[in-house]
């Protein structure tokens, strides 16, 4: 309730959007829902976020989880949205909160490959099944070159198992709460040896 009440009283646009209204088609896209706020802090306040951190909201939308990841300390937090619509609106939506560490992009996820720089990655069930295999697909490659631990938290209605690499993943903890889908942690460790 508070959490609401705090997006009204600083005049967010943080709603459901359709995907009819935001102008995307179904195969690279799903409609908007925000998953930031009082569930997400949770998690966050459980998972280690050293003061170098850089975190990553794929398919961010309007923001709002972008907005709950400034809160924890991260140097950087990128936005990246494939609606020109839900950009311009998390970027309103930043402004009107005074966030300086935030960026937004508007480009297909997929087709996102500058991950090196990135700490933590962040997505709330945000597009279909191929773009997720191509997003894991990208993260396998970023880790092969710039060999990182890594944070992967995914608030899906499912788990994302079958989909996330068990060679690149191993899945650390789930946290559910009342009225929401699950959160899983994955990390990345890099490996000891020799």
């Amino acid at each position: 309730l508070w959490y609401a009440l705090w997006i009204r009283l600083r005049g967010l646009d943080l709603g459901a959007a359709s995907l009819e209204n935001i102008g995307l088609s179904r195969d690279r896209s799903k409609a908007h829902t925000s998953s930031g706020g009082p569930d997400l802090a949770r998690v966050l306040k459980s998972i280690e976020i050293p003061p170098w951190s850089r975190a990553l909201d794929l398919g961010s939308g309007k923001g709002g989880a972008v907005f709950t990841l400034s809160r924890f300390g991260f140097a950087e937090i990128v936005g990246v949205e494939l609606s020109e619509k839900l950009v311009r609106i998390a970027e309103a939506n930043a402004n009107r909160l005074g966030v300086v560490n935030v960026h937004f992009y508007c480009l297909d996820a997929g087709k996102f490959t500058d991950l090196d720089c990135f700490t933590h990655v962040y997505l709330y069930n945000p597009f279909p099944i191929e773009v997720m295999r191509e997003v894991m697909n990208n993260l396998a490659a970023s880790l092969a070159r710039k060999p990182r631990p890594l944070i992967l938290i995914c608030k899906s209605p499912y788990s994302l198992e079958n989909e996330i690499s068990p060679n690149l993943f191993r899945l650390e903890k789930e946290y559910r709460f009342p009225y929401s889908p699950p959160f899983y942690v994955y990390v990345h460790k890099v490996s000891e040896k020799g």
